[in-house]
């Protein structure tokens, strides 16, 4: 079987069947490529590590960000938070992609 329909393949069995177009045109694309490359390599990474590096890891430093911010008037920092909650957006779409491809 080719790569490309190996892809459509897994990236069918990953999707989400009710995505929010949000999530379709931003956060899906990366995630579904990187989900897959994670189970042709073997890399063995599971849902819940994404999930336990998204709560231990980019919560507390979101909030951490949000704390430092009004204390240093350093917009650097809410910038910095904006990018956090993001990644989190990313990872919670990355595990659910891992845990339907796989």
């Amino acid at each position: 079987m080719d790569r490309k329909k190996e892809f459509e393949e897994f990236r069918n069995k990953a999707q989400h069947t009710k995505e929010e177009l949000l999530a379709i045109l931003t956060i899906n694309p990366f995630t579904v490529r990187l989900a897959y490359l994670i189970k042709k390599f073997n890399l063995n990474i599971s849902p819940n590590q994404v999930t336990a590096v998204r709560l231990f890891i980019l919560f507390p430093l979101t909030i951490f960000f949000l704390f430092l911010a009004p204390i240093l008037q350093s917009k650097i920092f809410y910038l910095l938070s904006a990018i956090s909650v993001y990644f989190m957006a990313f990872t919670d779409d990355l595990d659910g992609n891992i845990a339907r491809g796989l």
